[in-house]
């Protein structure tokens, strides 16, 4: 027969989301001692895939282009963002936050960062990016069905309703 589960033992579980490691870098000729926590908490991976989110709107109302090959690495550097202590600026802009991101991609000390994340605590952000794209998808592929049916329905002065189409 199994124990009943009381929070406690949900308390002492999540004492892992707590856990730091440090480790020291040379940047730039200089030493660095880089904090990180190396398990995610679920809370803080959907605070990733909201601010990752946030940032891919704004690049297309700013018209930046994120090349699909960048996508990825984009994501990364919000997981270095989110997971470590390294300074990033307070850039609102797309462009801004972008350029920021492609400084730290064109330095080795980037591959070293994520190299440095537990591949459980990665798939855990891409599970959730994964999830949140699968609900977008069907969010639009709802849409699209409500036009259609919309589209399609006998109406008298169409020209008044969709006067925008």
């Amino acid at each position: 027969m199994s124990n009943q589960l009381s929070l406690t033992e949900v308390k002492k579980e999540n004492e892992i989301y707590k856990e730091r490691i440090s480790f020291d870098v040379k940047v730039n000729g200089n030493d660095f001692t880089i904090n990180m926590t190396p398990y995610f908490s679920p809370f803080k991976v959907e605070n990733l895939v909201t601010s990752y989110s946030e940032f891919a709107a704004k690049a297309g109302e700013e018209k930046v282009t994120i090349r699909d090959n960048e996508a990825i690495d984009i994501v990364h550097c919000f997981v270095i963002k989110e997971f470590t202590d390294v300074k990033f600026s307070n850039a609102k802009k797309a462009k801004s936050i972008l350029a920021e991101f492609k400084q730290l991609m064109n330095n080795r000390l980037y591959k070293e960062l994520m190299m440095a994340f537990p591949p459980e605590s990665l798939n855990d952000v891409y599970e959730a990016l994964q999830d949140k794209l699968a609900v977008l998808s069907k969010l639009q592929n709802d849409l699209v069905k409500t036009k259609l049916e919309i589209d399609e329905l006998p109406l008298e002065n169409r020209d008044i309703l969709f006067k925008d189409e």
